[in-house]
């Protein structure tokens, strides 16, 4: 295909959907930043932090559960897989991350899909016309988005026209064409995008003689890097990893424990990626359900319910254990098989948009409509 006719249809099809960078002004204060990151497929949060001091956990999972001498211990009953004795473990021990196990959705659905979307609506339905955070940008303009995904996931679904960004291959994809091959494809009527498009082009050459080796570096540092030069106050981030573990968990040293590493090296690189605005950054890490209690007959579990909330980040003043897992008896279980949800996951994000956004209690009510303001977390 000639690259003119190539480059037209990318910019009207939308390839290169960044419309306008929320480029940073020499001068600007430094503002709060609220990351959402999803975990797609259901992470297995028992596998994550293990409640290593109640009995059924060894009874229930014989093959899959890590050994207690192998779990670091976090008090009498909770502890961390050690793949994230680097990183997340000592950002707890900085008092930088809130671990809400018994989070989740009320709504019952172990279905992928469904739930993942409800979650993203975050109104309690099945189907809705916009997602949360988008509902969030249109009631509060002051607060600038930015979605780190190639299309455009339901969370900012709506009315409000939100960037979003394929990090990973922009600066390469956008830097092979030059000006002049971009204005002999431009009809009149798009020249405000041309405009765009070009500013967006020299805000990543610049960035990439900033930070050498920028194309290069781990997907969530670009993504902290980005954050860190721009006015962006709110993100989503979906690395793309699937964890939804039915088969062959290998917590030890196979699929569950790569999983664990790359999380732990994403929230290292994000980290990394941000420098001193992490210390006003609230990362939110979040999956759809968890998984069931007992381990299947494939050396994996099911679908559950209830299922492990994180959230970090240098906004967060003191790390604990928020909830508890009293009983991981089968008859006292949800459904006689799943962890119940006692912290519902909008409730804890009210809290959050409340404390570490000073959004009014107005606002966050059209933004999680019907939510029960119970907790304060700061």
């Amino acid at each position: 295909m000639d690259r003119r006719i190539f480059l037209t249809q990318l910019i009207l099809t939308g390839t290169l959907p960044f419309i306008s960078l929320p480029i940073k002004a020499e001068q600007t204060e430094s503002k709060k930043r609220f990351i959402f990151m999803m975990l797609r497929g259901g992470m297995d949060g028992l596998s994550l932090l293990s409640p290593y001091g109640l009995d059924e956990y060894q009874k229930y999972r014989p093959n899959i559960a890590l050994p207690n001498k192998k779990i670091i211990r976090i008090n009498e009953k909770f502890g961390i897989h050690p793949v994230f004795k680097t990183g997340l473990l000592e950002l707890y021990n900085s008092d930088q991350v809130i671990f809400i196990p018994q989070s989740g959705q009320h709504n019952n659905s172990r279905s992928h899909f469904q739930a993942q979307d409800e979650l993203e609506y975050g109104n309690r339905k099945i189907k809705s016309a916009d997602g949360f955070l988008n509902r969030m940008h249109l009631i509060d303009k002051a607060l600038s988005h930015v979605s780190f995904t190639s299309g455009m996931p339901e969370i900012y679904k709506g009315d409000a026209v939100i960037n979003n960004i394929g990090i990973g291959t922009y600066y390469s994809n956008i830097n092979q064409y030059n000006q002049d091959t971009i204005q002999s494809a431009l009809k009149p009527s798009l020249i405000n995008k041309y405009v765009k498009i070009l500013e967006n082009n020299k805000f990543f050459e610049n960035l990439v003689k900033k930070y050498p080796n920028f194309q290069n570096k781990p997907l969530t540092e670009k993504i902290g890097i980005f954050i860190k030069e721009t006015d962006t106050n709110v993100s989503f981030v979906d690395t793309g990893h699937n964890w939804d573990t039915h088969a062959q968990y290998g917590i030890a040293d196979g699929k569950l424990f790569n999983y664990f590493k790359m999380l732990n090296d994403e929230i290292i690189s994000l980290k990394k990626g941000l420098g001193s605005e992490w210390n006003n950054t609230t990362l939110v890490i979040n999956t759809e359900f968890g998984r069931g209690i007992k381990e299947n007959g494939s050396q994996g579990t099911e679908h559950g319910h209830g299922g492990l909330m994180i959230v970090t980040g240098g906004n967060v003043k003191k790390s604990m254990i928020l909830g508890d897992i009293k009983s991981l008896n089968l008859e006292d279980a949800w459904e006689n098989r799943d962890l119940y949800v006692e912290f519902e996951y909008r409730e804890v994000l009210a809290s959050l948009f409340k404390n570490h956004l000073n959004l009014s209690k107005d606002k966050i009510d059209f933004i999680l409509p019907g939510v029960q303001h119970q907790f304060n977390i700061s």
